[in-house]
C-alpha cells in the first residue's frame, strides 16, 4: 500500500472517531442506589459521547481516600472527597487545581458557575469542583407541632417550674411558641418535647430523635450546637469557652427532662433508625441533612416509598436560634446565638497525577451540567451547586416538597455562611473526645445532683477532663 493511501486511511480513521478510546478511573463513595443511577444516567453517557472508558471505582472508607488514590497510580481523573479531607490531600499535594487543569480562563468561567467555592479556594486558587453541599435543617411532623402550639399551655406551670430549677426563673419573661419553626430557639425545643413527652397519663415517651451512634454523625449535631451559641473554630477545637459548656448543658437538660428519646444513645441510633423513629411514632421532631430528608419523605415509588404515613404532614424549618439556659434577672436571654451551624458536603477533586487533566475537566463539568444536577438533585436530596439552578428552584421542581427542602436549606446555608467543621488533621481523633464527653454527660447521667449547679459541675467536667485531652490533640498535632 502506498504511502499516500496509508495517510488517506489514517485521516478517515481520526474523521471518523477510529482513535483508541481513552480508559480512565474515578474514585467515589455513594450509597448503592445512588451509585447505580450515577453510572447508568451519568457516567454512561459520557462514555459513549466523548468515546472513553471510564472504569468506576468505589472506596469503602471515607478517611481512606488519601490510599484509595495511591493505591491506582496516574489512572484517576476525579475522587469523590468529603469537604474534611479536602485541605489535608490539598496539603498531601495529592490534587492538582482546578486552574491548573482548566486554565485560567476556562478556570474563570467555571468559577461563575457555582455556590460557595471558597470554602475549597486556597491561595487564591480553586482546587475543587463542588459536588453537593449539606447541612442539617429541622424536619417535623406538622400536625404535632400544631398541637403543642395550641396546647402547650396546660402544661406551663409544671414547664416553668422544673425550669426555674435550672435557671433560677422559669420561663424567659413574655414566652409563647411560635407556630413556624423556623422562629424557634432552644427553649421552643424543650417546651413542644415537654408537651409531646406528656401526652401519656401513664408514661413519658420523649419524642425529639438525635443520633446517638458513636460516629461522626453524633459529633456532628454536637458541633452544630456549638457554633450556634456563638462558638467558633477554636472553641470547637480546644473545647474551652461557655458555647461548649452551654452545648452540654443542653444536651443533659434536654436528656434529663425527658425532652430526647433516650433510645437515641441506648439503641445507638444512626440516621436510619431515626426514619424508623418517624415511621413508629417515636419521633415527631429531629435534625437531618437533604438525604435524610428526601429517604423519609419518599418518592412514591416501590423502590422508596418514605418513612411515614402521610408525607404531606412533613415539615421543614431552619435550625433553632442558639440561646442560652441563663436568663437575666428580668427573664431574658443573658447570651443570644443565631441559627448558625455548619456546611459540609463532597467535592470532586483532580488527582495530581490525572493521565488526562482534560477529561477531568469535562467530566466534572458533565457531571454538573444543569440536567445531570437537577435529575440527580430530585432523586437523592443533593443541594444543587449551580447559581442558576439556585436561583430557579421552584420552576425546577415545582412547588411541592422538594422545593421546601431546598429553599429552607439555602436558607440555612445562607444562616452557616462559610461556617464548617474545623479542617484540623487530627479532627476525627478530637471527635472521639466529644464522644466520650457526650456518652459520659448525657448516656450515663453524669451531670452532677443539683439542678442550679449542673451548669458549674459541667464546665469543671470539660475543664479538667476533655478539655485536657483536647489540649494533648493539639499539642501532638504535626
Amino acid at each position: 500500500m502506498s504511502p499516500r493511501s496509508l495517510l488517506f486511511i489514517a485521516l478517515l480513521c481520526l474523521v471518523l472517531g477510529c482513535a483508541a478510546r481513552r480508559e480512565v478511573t474515578l474514585l467515589i463513595h455513594m450509597m448503592p442506589e445512588q451509585e447505580a443511577y450515577f453510572k447508568e444516567n451519568i457516567v454512561a453517557p459520557f462514555e459513549a459521547k466523548n468515546r472513553c472508558k471510564v472504569n468506576v471505582i468505589s472506596y469503602a472508607d471515607i478517611g481512606g481516600v488519601a490510599q484509595a488514590l495511591r493505591d491506582n497510580p496516574k489512572k484517576v481523573v476525579l475522587v469523590k472527597t468529603p469537604f474534611e479531607q479536602t485541605q489535608a490531600l490539598r496539603d498531601q499535594g495529592l490534587v492538582m487545581s482546578v486552574d491548573s487543569a482548566a486554565g485560567l480562563r476556562t478556570a474563570g468561567e467555571i468559577k461563575d458557575r457555582y455556590f460557595l467555592l471558597n470554602l475549597c479556594t486556597y491561595d487564591n486558587k480553586l482546587y475543587y469542583f463542588p459536588r453537593k453541599f449539606e447541612t442539617r435543617i429541622l424536619v417535623y411532623l406538622k400536625s404535632k407541632v400544631s398541637q403543642a402550639v395550641m396546647s402547650w399551655g396546660d402544661q406551663r406551670d409544671d414547664i416553668d417550674s422544673i425550669l426555674k430549677a435550672y435557671n433560677g426563673f422559669g420561663l424567659p419573661s413574655g414566652y409563647a411558641l411560635e407556630s413556624d419553626p423556623n422562629q424557634w430557639d432552644y427553649y421552643d425545643l424543650f417546651v413542644a418535647g415537654y408537651y409531646w413527652a406528656h401526652q401519656d397519663s401513664t408514661k413519658v415517651t420523649p419524642k425529639i430523635g438525635t443520633r446517638g451512634k458513636r460516629y461522626s454523625g453524633t459529633c456532628q449535631s454536637l458541633v452544630d450546637r456549638i457554633y450556634s451559641l456563638g462558638g467558633t473554630s477554636n472553641n470547637v477545637l480546644s473545647m474551652e469557652g461557655e458555647p461548649v459548656v452551654e452545648m452540654f448543658e443542653w444536651e443533659a437538660l434536654f436528656a434529663r427532662e425527658n425532652i430526647v428519646n433516650p433510645k437515641c444513645w441506648v439503641e445507638g441510633w444512626s440516621g436510619t433508625d431515626i426514619w424508623n423513629g418517624f415511621k413508629n411514632g417515636d419521633v415527631y421532631l429531629s435534625f437531618m441533612t437533604q438525604l435524610d430528608c428526601f429517604f423519609l419523605h419518599g418518592n412514591y415509588s416501590k423502590e422508596q416509598p418514605g418513612y411515614v404515613d402521610n408525607p404531606d404532614d412533613l415539615g421543614f424549618a431552619v435550625m433553632p436560634k442558639g440561646v442560652s439556659v441563663e436568663l437575666d434577672m428580668n427573664g431574658r436571654y443573658a447570651k443570644e446565638g443565631s441559627h448558625t451551624v455548619s456546611t459540609g458536603g463532597w467535592w470532586w477533586g483532580i488527582p495530581y497525577d490525572s493521565p488526562y487533566p482534560d477529561i477531568s475537566v469535562k467530566l466534572a463539568e458533565w457531571i454538573l451540567g444543569s440536567d445531570n444536577q437537577v435529575k440527580e438533585s430530585a432523586q437523592f436530596g443533593m443541594i444543587p451547586v449551580r447559581k442558576d439552578i439556585l436561583g430557579d428552584l421552584g420552576l425546577l421542581y415545582g412547588k411541592n416538597w422538594i422545593s421546601d427542602v431546598y429553599n429552607i436549606s439555602l436558607k440555612q446555608l445562607v444562616f452557616n455562611k462559610y461556617t464548617t467543621v474545623p479542617l484540623y488533621k487530627k479532627y476525627s481523633d478530637l471527635e472521639q473526645v466529644y464522644l466520650d464527653a457526650w456518652f459520659d454527660i448525657v448516656a450515663k447521667g453524669n451531670w452532677g445532683t443539683g439542678k442550679v449547679g449542673m451548669h458549674k459541675y459541667i464546665r469543671d467536667l470539660i475543664d479538667n477532663t476533655y478539655m485536657v485531652r483536647a489540649a494533648e490533640l493539639m499539642r501532638s498535632a504535626p
